[in-house]
């Protein structure tokens, strides 16, 4: 799967679940950024950000 690109030693993980069965997870690193990625509920990758440790954004991926 492509989330293991993004967890690096030290990262954490949180995923949040909707009642629809689609998923919002957050991989924090180290470093302060975190990765965003909202998934559909048959496991469809919908769209990917990464927040900087200065809370800019920055647009992965957008399939919405």
């Amino acid at each position: 799967m492509d989330d293991v690109l993004l967890r690096q030693p030290g990262s954490q993980v949180r995923t949040e679940t909707f009642n629809d069965g689609s998923t919002r997870s957050f991989v924090t690193r180290s470093d302060g950024s975190e990765a965003v990625t909202i998934r559909a509920a048959d496991g469809r990758v919908l769209c990917r950000a990464l927040v900087l440790a200065d809370g800019s954004q920055i647009e992965l991926f957008d399939d919405t």
